[in-house]
């Protein structure tokens, strides 16, 4: 099968089981605002837009806020506790509340971001790559953007955790660990993967970082 009858056999596949999988708790998701960023305020029909896209995608963390770089960007979508996060302006969700036309175009972006980012997820589960999170940006510009956060910690610190995991101990190892992160993003799954999957992890600068569970926490 080529890539793009994978692609599509998998969208498939992924819808399926999305209609049975959503739970009260997924559907619980919250707004999030990125540290040092005023809180947002919303109009009355905006928040119930938000409440129907939490609802409707519940493996999805909506981010709303304002944001002019890719690092602050990056910064509001590591927030998300989702199986993948969302950021987008106020300016747009706005105009998704008033303008039926701009719901229809909003919700058919995220619709194709939400089965390019569950086709990621699939790609790196079978290769293991060291990807903490993944996202999507809306941008102001109109244009989507994929994001994969990137983590990596050495042999030596993963065997720690593991240890103190093991004696059910609440050290500073479980609670920090030294890790090597950076962030990527893409305009395609194709071109996201390769960027992931090239990253030059000795040009990384090791960091002390929480320690915190991820479904692709692979080395947490």
């Amino acid at each position: 099968m080529n890539r793009v009858g994978l692609y599509d056999s998998y969208v498939n596949n992924y819808r399926s089981y999305e209609t049975v999988s959503q739970s009260g708790t997924q559907r619980a998701a919250s707004t999030r605002e990125a540290a040092n960023t005023k809180p947002v305020e919303l109009s009355r029909e905006a928040k119930n837009l938000l409440k129907e896209l939490q609802q409707k995608y519940g493996n999805m963390d909506f981010i709303v806020g304002d944001f002019e770089s890719e690092e602050e960007a990056a910064s509001y979508l590591d927030r998300g506790t989702k199986d993948y996060s969302v950021l987008m302006s106020v300016e747009e969700l706005e105009e998704m509340a008033k303008d039926s036309s701009s719901k229809k175009e909003g919700m058919n972006k995220i619709e194709s971001a939400r089965n390019q980012l569950a086709y990621l997820q699939t790609q790196l589960d079978e290769s293991g790559e060291n990807v903490k999170k993944l996202g999507v940006v809306f941008e102001k510009d109109g244009t989507t953007t994929l994001f994969a956060s990137m983590e990596k910690v050495s042999e030596q610190q993963r065997e720690r955790q593991e240890e103190a995991k093991r004696a059910e101990k609440s050290t500073a190892d479980s609670t920090y660990k030294r890790a090597k992160r950076t962030t990527v993003k893409a305009a395609t799954t194709e071109e996201l993967l390769k960027k992931i999957r090239s990253v030059d992890w000795n040009s990384v600068e090791e960091k002390l970082v929480p320690s915190s569970g991820s479904k692709f926490d692979y080395f947490g």
